[in-house]
């Protein structure tokens, strides 16, 4: 089996490249994004600088702002209203009704920031017996979809991955749940072990659903008898032509990453650089250790404006010191990280008219808010 650290890939190279870029995406949006950043540091500078440069700077992602500063639409609850079977729908759409008990409002605002910032974001929804709903959101780099051929942008097959626990009692194991109705006559619903190259193994369905769900058994359907897919697919965009539309926007996840590094090196400068560089002719210093890993190993002296340095002649010349001017005007270079960010809200389709500054400097890129026209127009 699998490990289940990681989850296979998809047995389609579209769909992985696809799973991948998603799910930078995501570590973008919830945060765990520091690999990510070290990695794009490395291939900017190498790892001995790298490594000279310190702690990453996480504190400044445009990304995730201006997906957050978009999702306003669900910060009331709703008022639903069902037209033509009131008094049957209140149980179920009133104020404290079934959908109101389940939170499924006070999650979806997070929940619409994560379909803006990954384009699309699937919602399932789970009848218990007793009647009781749950809505899980579905991360559409977990999930493999199959459209009608004369609506590219419905969905009538899902294969989900999911990690489940062992039938025997071992490690848990990934599954691929399959709901697929494009046959109406005889729609299934199974669930597979999953192998190393993401295609399905063991078709493992009796243990997991207790029986089998497909053809007259499938289980979700239209009050019509009409077999339906338990999911709801959230599209950021409609576009019409495909299930999923994963890389619009990427000049700002890119641009996002990169600015992350042009703060990192601010931070360095400030830390490092800030100040004059002193030069010795004549003379080395002493105290050098050695720091750094095996691949990135660098002989370094610590120095800052409250250190003295100690210097040991190397001949019988008159040595010389002396210093040039900081290593980097850091202002300049918090100008011009700032600029990087304003840019990237415009990217994102912002007016620069309505992105307001948040913090006590005009220039400063680290939060964007957006005033109130702005976010009605970009929802619109």
């Amino acid at each position: 089996m699998t490990d289940t650290a990681l989850p296979p890939i998809p047995a389609s190279p579209l769909d992985a490249r696809r799973w991948e870029h998603t799910r930078l995406r995501r570590r973008l949006l919830e945060g765990t994004w520091e690999r990510d950043l070290v990695e794009r540091l490395e291939l900017h500078l190498g790892t001995v600088r790298r490594q000279a440069w310190g702690v990453p700077d996480l504190s400044s992602n445009p990304f995730r702002i201006i997906c957050r500063e978009l999702s306003a639409l669900y910060m009331a609850a709703p008022d639903i209203r069902h037209t033509r079977s009131p008094d049957r729908a209140e149980e179920l759409i009133a104020g404290g009704g079934i959908i109101a008990r389940t939170g499924l409002w006070a999650t979806m605002q997070r929940f619409q920031a994560l379909v803006i910032g990954c384009r699309e974001y699937w919602q399932r929804i789970h009848v218990s017996e007793d009647g009781r709903l749950t809505y899980r959101p579905v991360p559409p780099d977990m999930t493999v979809a199959y459209a009608a051929e004369d609506r590219p942008d419905y969905p009538l097959a899902v294969h989900e991955l999911r990690l489940r626990h062992s039938l025997t009692g071992g490690a848990p194991v990934w599954t691929w749940d399959v709901l697929d109705i494009r046959n109406p006559e005889y729609p299934e619903y199974r669930v597979y072990l999953a192998t190393d190259t993401g295609r399905f193994g063991e078709d493992v369905s009796l243990g997991y659903l207790g029986g089998d769900y497909s053809g007259d058994a499938y289980p979700y359907r239209r009050a019509d008898g009409r077999p339906i897919l338990p999911y709801v697919l959230y599209h950021a965009e409609r576009i019409g032509d495909r299930l999923f539309d994963a890389y619009e926007g990427m000049e700002v996840v890119e641009g996002s990453l990169n600015l992350a590094v042009a703060y990192s090196f601010l931070l360095h400068v400030l830390k490092d650089a800030s100040w004059p560089q002193r030069y010795a002719v004549g003379v080395r210093p002493q105290g050098a250790s050695l720091e750094g890993s095996v691949s990135g190993a660098r002989m370094e002296i610590i120095t800052d404006p409250a250190t003295i340095l100690q210097f040991e002649a190397i001949d019988e010349q008159q040595p010389l010191i002396g210093q040039f001017q900081a290593g980097a005007d850091a202002a300049a270079l918090e100008a011009t990280t700032a600029a990087m960010a304003n840019r990237l809200a415009q990217d994102a389709g912002l007016s620069p008219t309505d992105i307001a500054r948040l913090g006590g400097s005009a220039r400063s890129g680290y939060a964007i808010a957006l005033t109130n026209e702005g976010k009605r127009e970009a929802q619109r």
